[in-house]
């Protein structure tokens, strides 16, 4: 829950902070308060940062796909697209982690997931109607956020059959790291006549990002990643974009329309049926 509250009211920051800054750079200041941050949380708790080295290969790939990837696509995503929408768009990640486990890493087949992501697929697909019919520049946002969901989801089943011997805490902060430096490139090629000293409210963006989405939340993340299966750990995060529709309604007045709505409850209905108990026999 708190992993859900602290990324859902992510995209309303984001978009605030998206309004005059850029936003490779933006996120790199992000991504660098965030590296301090975890750095100093191992070093005073005494964990090795140590990867071994049959893990590190492994590790890229986690960090390329679910962080490299990831942060760009959202980064564009959300700067041209309404931020509760960008977010519905980019958790159609159980949909992706699902074909990715069954197709990569041979995982059963159950009614339940297929209906669960069945509901969260129709759910984004009701908003991108809504998104083409609205906004002229809406189709490349919506490119950008799926490109994102796709890699996430596949970066979330591979997270799942990964056997890394690594804390939750190092795997999270060397995928910071890669990040960092693949976000740095960018921002130096095509943003850097636009670089500049963030002002005092964007600075309290980017240290809500570091701090909080960052530091904390990848640290939960990997741990609810590495524990349940794809498709439930993925779902089961999808409250995400509900806080994220609704904070961006009350904190920067974005509108809601009908649609918003009943994706909300088909999010809620896929949530309920993949995380539902098991029957007793």
């Amino acid at each position: 829950m708190l992993v859900t509250l602290s990324w859902g009211l992510s995209y309303s920051v984001i978009k605030f902070a998206l309004k005059d800054y850029p936003p490779i750079a933006f996120r790199t200041w992000c991504l660098l308060l965030g590296v301090v941050a975890l750095g100093i949380y191992l070093i005073r708790c005494r964990i090795s940062f140590k990867v071994p080295k049959n893990e590190r290969f492994r590790v890229f790939q986690l960090s390329t796909l679910n962080m490299i990837f990831w942060q760009i696509g959202l980064m564009y995503g959300v700067l041209l697209l309404n931020s509760g929408r960008a977010a519905i768009i980019g958790y159609t990640m159980p949909v992706w982690a699902l074909i990715t486990s069954v197709l990569i890493y041979g995982a059963r087949l159950t009614w339940q997931g297929v209906l669960g992501v069945t509901l969260a697929l129709t759910a984004t697909l009701l908003l991108g109607v809504d998104e083409f019919s609205s906004f002229s520049a809406a189709p490349m946002g919506i490119i950008f956020m799926l490109g994102a969901a796709i890699s996430w989801g596949a970066g979330t089943a591979m997270t799942r059959h990964s056997n890394l011997t690594i804390k939750n805490e190092v795997l999270a902060f060397w995928s910071l790291v890669s990040a960092l430096l693949a976000l740095f490139i960018l921002t130096y090629s095509t943003e850097y006549d636009r670089w500049r000293w963030p002002v005092s409210t964007e600075w309290l963006a980017i240290t809500y990002a570091g701090v909080i989405t960052f530091s904390f939340g990848y640290v939960a993340w990997f741990r609810v990643a590495r524990k349940l299966p794809p498709v439930v750990s993925s779902l089961s995060i999808m409250l995400v974009p509900v806080v994220g529709l609704f904070s961006g309604n009350l904190l920067i007045g974005e509108t809601l329309s009908s649609f918003d709505y009943v994706a909300l409850v088909l999010i809620l209905l896929a949530m309920a049926t993949v995380i539902r108990p098991a029957p007793r026999k």
